[in-house]
């Protein structure tokens, strides 16, 4: 089976990427090729680490991953969780052709 290929965007890709990458990986990783990176990455944030080991899944050992290091690579979806315009990659991705919707989480939350 062929994998479908997903790349998680953010500015640091200490946090939020980080996150997604290990939840999708535990919940389907024999579907997806699972990669985070980050415009400008910073070190790994504790808290996630915490949080994710409180949900039984260990991230200690994820690093953080400049999205330069992929380039001209394939992706079947890629994923940004950034609002920020500034924010935005500027690096060439490839992904395949499909419609793009943004869903701002800071705001889907403060509705709880």
């Amino acid at each position: 089976m062929i994998k479908s290929r997903v790349l998680f965007l953010c500015s640091g890709n200490s946090c939020r990427t980080q996150m997604a990458e290990a939840f999708l990986r535990h919940l389907a990783g024999d579907h997806f090729d699972v990669i985070s990176a980050g415009a400008d990455p910073t070190p790994l944030d504790p808290e996630p680490v915490d949080a994710m080991g409180e949900l039984g899944i260990d991230i200690f050992g994820q690093t953080t991953k400049d999205v330069s290091r992929f380039p001209g690579q394939r992706f079947t979806y890629v994923v940004s969780l950034c609002d920020r315009e500034q924010e935005r990659i500027s690096h060439p991705i490839n992904a395949r052709p499909c419609a793009a919707s943004a869903i701002s989480f800071a705001n889907a939350l403060s509705n709880l």
